[in-house]
């Protein structure tokens, strides 16, 4: 960053915000309308001149207590109603199930959710329970052969297909906004059809 006058005042407008989140969170949370998400809070955590590193945090691997969870009358249930595409009854099995669970079998929950690639709750319930920095699990990466071609025919990098997909749709292929955008990367269906074309491929 400059050093200059609008370095400077870069410099206290930062500060300022960062001296103003312990007040102005609880606000943002509720406006929100999720008050886990911490995305536009992220950036307090650095301070000018500070090196952000990455702190790799998995949650543990126990195949005896996820076995043990998995076991579990309300995710047994929970699984059966997602093999069944009934969604909205899965999430509602899911919250019950894990709110019931003691907090050192949570985590693995949210592993067991991880494994059946069920990654929207998977993530979600981490970021309820705290967890943000187990990346595989947070970051998945579960449609790598489509994406590499998205990738070849759109010359974009494939991180950031993935990071469209998971902020869009955390990736749910039935995703569908009030807006008419759909599937992984919400695309609205005119919009689809000019990609598609510039992409020479078929028309969705």
């Amino acid at each position: 960053m400059s050093s200059g006058p609008c370095g400077a005042q870069a410099k206290v407008a930062l500060n300022t915000f960062v001296a103003e989140v312990p007040r102005l969170s609880p606000v943002a949370y509720q406006l929100q309308g999720y008050k886990y998400n911490r995305a536009i809070f992220n950036p307090t955590a650095a301070r000018l001149g500070q090196r952000i590193a990455p702190s790799p945090q998995p949650i543990s691997r126990d195949a005896a207590t996820l076995q043990r969870v998995a076991a579990e009358p309300g995710l047994v249930r929970t699984r059966e109603l997602i093999l069944t595409d009934l969604q909205s009854e899965a999430n509602l099995e899911w919250r019950v199930a894990t709110d019931a669970l003691a907090p050192e079998l949570q985590a693995q929950a949210v592993r067991l959710a991880s494994g059946w690639g069920w990654h929207l709750q998977a993530i979600a319930t981490a970021a309820k329970l705290g967890i943000f920095n187990d990346y595989e699990l947070l970051y998945p990466r579960p449609f790598d052969a489509e994406v590499r071609q998205a990738a070849r025919a759109t010359r974009l990098p494939e991180e950031l297909i993935y990071a469209v997909i998971r902020q869009e749709s955390l990736f749910r292929t039935d995703a569908r906004s009030s807006a008419g955008a759909t599937g992984l990367m919400q695309l609205l269906p005119e919009t689809a059809r000019r990609t598609a074309a510039s992409a020479g491929l078929a028309r969705p």
